[in-house]
């Protein structure tokens, strides 16, 4: 598959997903034992990584791409963005998955940010309003981009 082209006002967003979704290999690396992490510890870091970095993302997108795609008629695509973003708050929310719950967030993180980026932007980039990407672009700059590696800010590019 050839790299998906980003509207420059939806990069921040896709570097968010980039960041999701090594946390998601690295969810499912633990789940089948060829990851190098004490699950209890790794689910710290993937918790505050969701604070950090999902949660204000799903946020942005909830305040301001929902709305317009609803205004676009993808209603359809709403109503799976919302449910998934409910299923992984929930998931994270829980306690030390066992196993197969690692496998489960990440399966679920990575089915999740690969639809948004292969359906959702792919379709409807082209069509935002350009107030709406603007702000998108405005919003993100001033949530730090979270490192999956170190769970540190990292400095987004500039627009």
């Amino acid at each position: 598959m050839s790299p998906l082209k980003r509207r420059e006002k939806l990069r921040a967003l896709s570097e968010d997903h980039h960041n999701a979704l090594v946390i998601a290999l690295r969810c499912r690396r633990v789940a089948n034992g060829s990851f190098d992490a004490e699950p209890s510890e790794y689910w710290v870091s993937v918790r505050e990584f969701f604070r950090l970095a999902l949660e204000p993302h799903f946020e942005i997108e909830e305040s301001l791409l929902l709305p317009a795609l609803e205004q676009l008629e993808e209603s359809s695509m709403c109503t799976r963005i919302l449910k998934e973003h409910a299923a992984l708050r929930a998931l994270v929310g829980e306690d030390v998955p066992d196993l197969a719950g690692f496998d489960v967030f990440g399966t679920l993180l990575e089915e999740h940010v690969r639809y948004e980026e292969r359906t959702v932007f792919e379709d409807v980039q082209d069509r935002l309003p350009q107030a709406v990407l603007d702000e998108i672009a405005r919003r993100t700059r001033d949530v730090p981009q979270i490192c999956p590696n170190t769970f540190r800010p990292i400095p987004r590019g500039t627009d």
